[in-house]
Parts: structure tokens; sequence; C-alpha cells
């Protein structure tokens, strides 16, 4: 019997089935590759378009954010002119004056050049170096004079009043090449510097060198996008007339790229606003790019300054994830189909996240930084420690929400502690720390974070509070390197300060304690303005201004005008130094005895003038006697000789002349000298300012005795 191989037979339908299943596969997937790559492609398209316009709003976020750097330095400089001017060694000798300039450009290495010119446009004194650290030529200047300079004959024309500024923007001034020997391009801040007599007496300016203000903010946050990761990024500073300010380019300044593209984004940049294009290639020469942009608020009220901030990289260097995850979408695709439905649904997944991840990163960011320019604008338009206060108070409440804090300053002692500020809910407890060294932040100088304040660690301060155990975090407030206060914010116990919660309650602490220092600055230069310095009180020029509105109103008013007797006597007798107590110690009596109401001020030498509105004559004479009885008492319980006072007091109707009624009042001053002196006089008992003050002067003065 022959025998047959199994392995010589052949199954045909096995070998059909084979193959119809190898067709059947490359068919199936045939047909569900070209869908697949199609929906692939579309997703890449998608991701693409999606990714663009989040980059977009991170780079015009950017440029938001560098503008706003600019604006706080450029208003920080605006301040600093302002504050040298109305400093009241600002009129004294040239060579005081050079010293100062130095002090102040070796303290701030930004400005090139500062110079103060008297009313001919004389160069009387300057800084004899730049702030990085060359040479001027201080005889050149010395031998120039600025009187046909366009800033010159703007501050003269006395269109800028006392505190107030005049910019110009960014230039090559030849007055600056004169003294450095160099062109450099700065910004002019210019101030008049007002006399006693009310007059401009000389004018403070000062050149604060562009690259180092706005040229290093620039490089800063150009190194910070490269930091994060942001590849092909580029900054510039354009003009309102469309030249590039920063970066310089080689053949000085050129149109900017921004205004070959005649789009809606070079009208939204001159309309001061902000956002972002998309340019091709074409347009941005050879490269198509993502270009954010933001233009200047206006917060500084520089008419002239309409500086635009660009933010640009490149559309590649953009989409390099998105273009990523195509390719590999189309790669999988090609391996095998089976894992492909697999993989672009977790790719799916994975870029959602990515995008969301990303997409709420750029949104905590641009929240971050729509907070902190709210923040300093609401704090630049503060004119008082109390607006402040309000600011720092709904800041608080919009950082925290629901969580209980609190502000607390410390005085100037640094011996208690002053609460200022409290957010929501009312009536929290707030910290037990009554004075700085009892604060833990405050010694440490740094933020502390408390997530039990029955930890060993905790601050002592947090146990035994009315509302038990609890989780705090509290941040020194720091003014000019010197600690001046802390915030302090509390939670329930275990409760979590996230850190984007604590770097706005840091941003907090950091721009008000700027803030108050800054208005306690402006507060104590426009004392010294208004203030005698030897006694305390309203020097002439404030008595009068004050006074003069005073008067200009309705009503009756008295005025007294005091002369201490003997005064050149006193100062030959015992020296000058006598005569100065003399003086503080009659306008300490005088500041005690009358009404909080009443004005007092210096008038010149040894005469004082009190306004007593409200006040009838017999009034002002009972307080004028009781000034020299505290006189006498004063004079008894001081190491000085004894001093008396003479007093003429003026009575009329307002609204009446404020040269009138005091002239009146001098009249009778004199009487009272020539009588005897130590007394009071009152001269007229209602002046008409429609009658001479005269008619009255011989009929109508009567002595009040000198005990009543």
């Amino acid at each position: 019997m022959k025998r047959t191989s199994m392995h010589s037979i052949t199954n045909p339908t096995s070998t059909h089935v084979k193959s119809l299943t190898r067709y059947l596969l490359v068919s199936l997937l045939f047909i569900g590759l070209v869908p697949l790559i199609s929906v692939g492609f579309l997703a890449y398209q998608r991701s693409s378009q999606s990714l663009n316009d989040k980059t977009g709003s991170f780079l015009a976020a950017q440029a938001r954010e560098a503008i706003d750097k600019i604006d706080r330095n450029l208003f920080e400089r605006y301040s600093d002119v302002q504050m040298m001017a109305l400093n009241p060694k600002a009129l004294g000798d040239p060579a005081s004056i050079s010293n100062t300039t130095d002090i102040y450009t070796q303290a701030y290495g930004f400005y090139d050049l500062m110079v103060i010119a008297d009313s001919a446009g004389n160069i009387i004194a300057n800084s004899t170096s730049t702030g990085d650290g060359r040479q001027i030529n201080s005889d050149a200047l010395r031998s120039t004079s600025v009187a046909d300079t366009e800033w010159f004959r703007r501050a003269m024309s006395g269109y800028l009043g006392h505190g107030q500024s005049y910019y110009r923007d960014a230039t090559y001034d030849p007055l600056l090449k004169l003294a450095t020997g160099t062109e450099a391009q700065t910004l002019l801040f210019v101030a008049p510097i007002y006399g006693a007599d009310g007059k401009i007496a000389r004018i403070w300016a000062n050149w604060v060198s562009f690259d180092r203000v706005v040229g290093e903010i620039m490089r800063s946050v150009r190194q910070q996008l490269l930091d994060g990761g942001n590849a092909g990024i580029g900054t510039q500073v354009l003009s309102h007339d469309g030249l590039i300010l920063e970066p310089r380019p080689d053949d000085g300044a050129s149109p900017a790229q921004l205004l070959k593209i005649g789009s809606l984004g070079t009208m939204d940049l001159h309309q001061r606003s902000a956002g972002f294009i998309t340019v091709d290639a074409d347009d941005a020469g050879g490269k198509a790019q993502i270009i954010g942009y933001s233009s200047s608020k206006g917060i500084l009220g520089f008419k002239g300054y309409h500086w635009g901030v660009l933010v640009q990289q490149d559309l590649a260097a953009a989409s390099i994830a998105a273009r990523d995850l195509g390719n590999f979408v189309v790669i999988v695709s090609l391996i095998a189909f089976p894992l492909i439905l697999w993989l672009a649904l977790t790719i799916s997944r994975s870029v959602r996240r990515t995008t969301e991840g990303r997409e709420q990163a750029l949104f905590k960011e641009a929240e971050r930084q729509d907070f902190e320019a709210k923040l300093h604008r609401a704090l630049d338009a503060s004119e008082s420690e109390e607006e402040t206060f309000a600011v720092v108070g709904e800041a608080l409440s919009l950082a925290i929400k629901e969580t209980p804090g609190e502000m607390l300053l410390a005085d100037s002692s640094q011996m208690h502690f002053r609460q200022v500020v409290t957010a929501e809910p009312a009536g929290a407890p707030g910290c037990m720390a009554q004075t700085p060294r009892q604060c833990l932040a405050f010694r440490r100088g740094a933020t502390l974070i408390f997530p039990d304040s029955e930890l060993m660690d905790a601050c002592r301060k947090l146990r035994g509070r009315p509302g038990g155990t609890c989780s705090a975090v509290c941040i020194p407030m720091t003014s000019m390197g010197k600690q001046a206060g802390v915030l302090h914010v509390s939670g329930v116990k275990g409760q979590v300060f996230d850190s984007e919660t604590v770097s706005r309650l840091q941003s907090i602490a950091s721009r008000a304690s700027t803030r108050i220092a800054m208005l306690r600055a402006m507060q104590e230069t426009q004392l010294q303005a208004e203030t005698d310095g030897l006694t305390g009180l309203l020097n002439r020029r404030s008595l009068e201004n004050q006074a003069r509105a005073l008067l200009s109103r309705k009503g009756p008013v008295s005025v007294a005008f005091c002369d201490l007797d003997h005064f050149k006597r006193l100062n030959d007798s015992f020296g000058h130094e006598a005569g100065d107590r003399a003086l503080r110690v009659f306008a300490r009596v005088l500041s005690d005895v009358v009404r909080n109401t009443d004005i007092v001020g210096r008038y010149g030498g040894e005469e004082f003038v009190v306004i007593l509105p409200d006040a009838p004559v017999t009034v002002a004479v009972d307080v004028m006697n009781r000034v020299r009885e505290q006189l006498d008492l004063a004079c008894m319980s001081g190491a000085m000789p004894a001093v008396t006072a003479s007093f003429g007091v003026a009575y009329g109707e307002g609204p009446i002349d404020f040269d009138e009624i005091v002239h009146s009042a001098d009249v009778a001053l004199l009487v009272a000298k020539q009588t005897g002196r130590n007394r009071v006089v009152v001269a007229g008992a209602v002046i008409d300012t429609n009658v001479a003050v005269e008619s009255h002067q011989d009929t109508s003065i009567m002595e009040t005795s000198e005990t009543a």
C-alpha cells in the first residue's frame, strides 16, 4: 500500500483564507489610516492654531509687563527731580549742590548728568561723573549757556508750578556730548526751583541714561524669556513715530518692522492698547513671527510719551511642539493600525492635559500680572497714607478671599505696632504681637508660613488666640532697607497657602511699603518747604497763602501781630543762641495757647502773626494775654533770660485784604511798643474794607491793661 506524506498535502482553502485575511488586513489598515491621518492632520492644525493664539496672548502679557516696568521706573525718576527741586538745599551754594548731585549720581547708577542753572541760563553746579563712572567736563559746562535750549525756556516760562516737572522723550542731547565727549540717548527731567520770593531762582535738570533704564529692563525681559525655555525670542521698544529705540541698530534709528505690515496691529499700538498679530515670512524679513505688543497706559501724564514694546517669537519656534506632535501621529499611524486609535486617544488626552496645563499657567500668569498692574495703578493714584491703606485692604480681600488678614506698621521708634488695615471677616482675631520685637517675621526679615500654630517651631504669638488653633503666613514689609511693618494672614488649622497666594501677598507688602515710604518722603519735603526751620511754625509765604484764603471768606476774624521786646538787646547781651532759644520758646507758647483752627506763623525776625477766625476782638485779646502769662511762666521754668512780648490786635469782617488788616495790627503793635511794651493794644473794633485803615487807627485804638 502506497503511503502519502502529510507535508505534500496543501489546503487551497486555507491558503485562500490567509490571502484574503492578508488583503483584508491591508484594506482595513488602508481604510483606517486615511481617515486617521486626516484626523491627525486636522488635530495638528487645530493644536497649532490654539497654541499660536495662547503664545500670542503670552507674548502680549510679557510686553504689557515690560511697559509697566518702564512706566514705574520713569515715574520714580519723575518723582526724583521733583523732590530734588523741592529740597531747600537746592538754593544753597554751588559747591554744596555739586556734592549733592554726585551723591545722587553715585546712589542711582542710571543718571548720566545733573546740572543746575541760574535764571540767566548759566550752569552753576553739576555732577562730576556719570552713573557708570565716566568723568564730566565741568569746565566746558560752566562756560556754556543753556538759555536758548527748549527745555530751559519752557521751565522759565512759568507754566511749571512749585513741585512740578517737565519731561522730554529719548533724544541725543548735545549738552551731554559736551559733558562726556560721547553721544548717548537720554531721557530729560527738568524742574524749576522757586526762591523765597516765589520766583524761579534756578532750574534743576537730570539726564537719565536710556540704555541703563529702558535697555536694562528689556534685556532682563529677554533673558527671563530665554531662561524660561522660549526660543526665537526678540524684543523692541518703539517711539510714537515708529523708530526703534531699543535695541539700538548699528546705523542709528530706523523704521520698525511693524510699520511694514500696515495691519490692525499698528493702529492698536498707536491707540495705546495691547494684543498680538501673526506676520508671514515676507513681511517679517524671511521668518514668520508672532508679535505681542503693548503701549504705555499714560499713567505718568507725559503727553509726548507714546512708546510701545514688541515681544517677538519665530512662528517655527512657537509651534515646534504642535509640529512634533503631528509628525509623531503620522509615524505611529504608519507603524500599526491597531495601535493608532489607542495611541491617538492617549496622545489626544496628553495634548489636552498639556494644552490645558499651559493654558491654565498662562491664565494664572495673566491674572497675576493684571492683579499687580491694577495694584500698581491704584497705589500710584493714592495721595495719602489713608488712601493707600484702603487700597491694601481691597487688595487683601481679593488675594485671600474670606480669610482674615491685617497690616501692622511700626512707629518711628519701632517700639509699637499700629494696625492700619484689616480684611474681612470683620472682628476676626488679629496678631497678638504688640511690638516689632515680638514679631518673628519682623525680626528675621523673611516670609514665614505656619500650617499649624501648635507645632513646636510655630510662632508663639499664634497660640492662645480666641479663634483657637490656626494657620498663618507673615510677610515683613521693608522700606529702603529698613523693616517697616508686617502683613499677617491667618486661616483655619491645616489651611495651605499656595505659592500664588503668597506671591500676591508679598507683592502687596512690597508695593505698599514702597508707596508709604514715598508718600512720607514727599510729605517731609513739603513740610520743610512750608515751615520755618528754627521755630517749626509756618514760614511767611505759607502763612500768607493760608491767611489770604481764610480772609477771602465771609465772617469775623481777628489778627494779632506779635513782637518780642528788646530782642536786639537780648542778642547783644546773651548771644544769638539765647535769641534763637527765646524764639523757639515763644513759638511753642503760641502753638500751645491758640486753638487748632487758628493760623500761626513767623512773619520775619522776632515778628509773628496769628489769624483767629470767628473770634471777636475780646477773645483775641484774652488769648494774647494768656500768651503773655504763659511766656512769663516759660521764662521762669527754663534756663533763659526773661523775655516779654508786645501785641497788636486788629478785627474785621471778611472778606478782607490780608495786607490791610496786618498793617492795622502792626500799627497797634507800634502803639504797644511806644506805651511801655509787654501789653496788648487793639486797633479798630470793625474794619470796613471800603474805608482806609488809617482813618480808624487815629480814633479807635484802645489799650488793655497789663493785667487784663
